[in-house]
């Protein structure tokens, strides 16, 4: 990634940028293009993209070591609906050796991270927490991954809360355990 920014987006110029928060990626893509910003602001937001979409476009050519699991996919809301990205994470999961990815029953249905849903509305974000956490459960997987940080923290949470006993983490940091057997 190369990227040089500039006081009053004079100077802007990247490869790529794949920010890891949905949301991050969602604002650059898709507000950035704006007719009254700089012509190189939305330059940039042309070439921004959120990692699972940009790997997946790549492909994956290191070796991947296997890790037998069962790993279930909680979507991010920024990704999915604001960004209309579903496949890529999937695909990334499904690439690394001896996963067997199982779909979340409502995957596309908020985990009540919703941003600062679960510090502002805590009471309802508990509630759709405590529901996809059964439905979590209901995979038998040993790991729920997903793609937005913000959802991560609010499925750990969960996970912890409502003792499913399963592991919660960002799809790249599984794929970072296939490359480097990073250990549980």
């Amino acid at each position: 990634m190369k990227t040089t920014v500039r006081s009053g987006h004079t100077r802007l110029q990247s490869a790529s940028l794949e920010p890891s928060p949905a949301g991050a990626t969602l604002r650059l893509a898709r507000d950035w293009p704006l007719p009254h910003v700089h012509a190189a602001a939305s330059a940039l937001a042309k070439k921004t993209r959120d990692i699972t979409e940009f790997l997946a476009t790549l492909g994956l050519s290191a070796p991947l070591i296997p890790i037998p699991t069962r790993v279930t996919y909680q979507d991010s809301c920024h990704l999915l609906h604001g960004q209309k990205i579903r496949e890529a994470p999937r695909q990334l999961l499904r690439a690394i050796p001896g996963v067997e990815l199982v779909e979340l029953p409502f995957a596309d249905i908020c985990c009540g991270s919703a941003g600062v849903y679960n510090v502002t509305e805590t009471k309802a974000s508990l509630d759709l927490l405590a529901e996809k956490m059964a439905w979590a459960k209901t995979t038998n997987a040993s790991i729920i991954a997903t793609a937005n940080p913000g959802c991560l923290l609010q499925l750990r949470a969960g996970a912890t809360i409502h003792n499913t006993g399963q592991e919660v983490l960002h799809v790249i940091e599984l794929l970072d355990r296939a490359v480097f057997k990073t250990p549980a």
